[in-house]
C-alpha cells in the first residue's frame, strides 16, 4: 500500500518522479513513481503536531472532568438545601 502518485502530485509535485500517463519512446506506459524520503519531514512534522494536539486535548479533557465533578457537587448541596427546606416546611 502506498500513496497514488499523481493524487499525491497535486499536493507534494516534488515528491513524484515522472509524469501522469507518460510513455517512453515505443509507447509503453512510463509510470511514476513516489520518492517516500521526501516525504519523511512531512510525515515527522505532521506527528509532531497531532502529538502537541492531543496533549492539549487531554489536558483540556481533564479540566471539563474536574468541572463536571465541581458542579456534581453544587449540584448535591443545592438538592440537599432543598431537601432540607422541603422538609422544615
Amino acid at each position: 500500500d502506498g500513496f497514488i502518485a499523481h493524487e499525491l502530485q497535486e499536493h507534494y509535485p516534488s515528491a513524484v518522479i515522472g509524469q501522469k500517463d507518460a510513455c517512453d519512446s515505443e509507447g509503453n506506459p512510463d509510470y511514476q513513481s513516489v520518492s517516500y524520503s521526501s516525504l519523511v519531514g512531512l510525515t515527522v512534522s505532521a506527528i509532531q503536531h497531532h502529538q502537541n494536539k492531543i496533549i492539549e486535548l487531554e489536558q483540556k479533557n481533564i479540566e471539563l472532568e474536574q468541572k463536571n465533578i465541581e458542579l456534581e457537587q453544587q449540584l448535591q448541596n443545592i438538592l440537599t438545601r432543598l431537601t432540607n427546606l422541603d422538609n422544615n416546611n
